[in-house]
């Protein structure tokens, strides 16, 4: 069952990526991009590793199938991700990159989305390692896509299709967990 953090990683990446794009498209000094860009990979990356842990402590205490929750994470992320887009509040986020506790709070802010994606993860598939060296090669991979699309001279106008595309994935990564936990009873 790989598939699965296979897949939030995937979510996780097309988050980080129109972060990354658009500060490709703001700053000119390779530097700024590549020091937010660098916070945001460490805090997304430290969230998804504490979200494991504590869905692996979590887990086998629990009353009821753990995978439930997974899919309730799953559909929840794809649900959060496609409101806030149609609301139009992730959409065009700056860091401003002169001040580094904003760079802090706004990259802390968004490494929620990989604790609760690292939760969702943990209560289906429990191997840590492989699931942490998928979302580390993963962030980082989408990343340098991000930064490296944003550079180009022929960019989109908007980063809404990669929140779209984190707000699909997410939701095929809670049909694989309904189907999982359907099909494993």
């Amino acid at each position: 069952m790989d598939i699965i953090p296979i897949l939030a990683g995937i979510s996780i990446g097309f988050f980080l990526m129109a972060t990354s794009y658009r500060h490709a498209l703001i700053f000119k000094s390779n530097f700024q991009i590549i020091y937010v860009n660098l916070i945001f990979a460490i805090l997304s990356i430290l969230m998804y590793f504490l979200g494991f842990q504590l869905g692996l402590a979590t887990r086998y205490g629990m009353p009821f199938n753990p995978s439930i929750i997974s899919i309730i994470l799953f559909l929840f992320l794809s649900i959060r991700m496609y409101l806030s887009i149609a609301k139009g509040k992730l959409s065009e986020l700056i860091v401003d990159i002169g001040k580094f506790r904003n760079v802090i709070a706004l990259s802390f802010s968004m490494s929620f989305e990989s604790f609760i994606a690292a939760l969702g993860v943990s209560y289906i598939f429990t191997n840590f390692t492989r699931s942490f060296i998928y979302t580390i090669v993963l962030i980082l991979l989408f990343l340098f896509v991000g930064t490296y699309a944003g550079k180009q001279t022929n960019r989109l106008s908007s980063v809404k299709i990669f929140f779209i595309l984190s707000s699909i994935f997410y939701f095929i990564n809670g049909l694989i967990c309904i189907f999982v936990t359907i099909f494993t009873q």
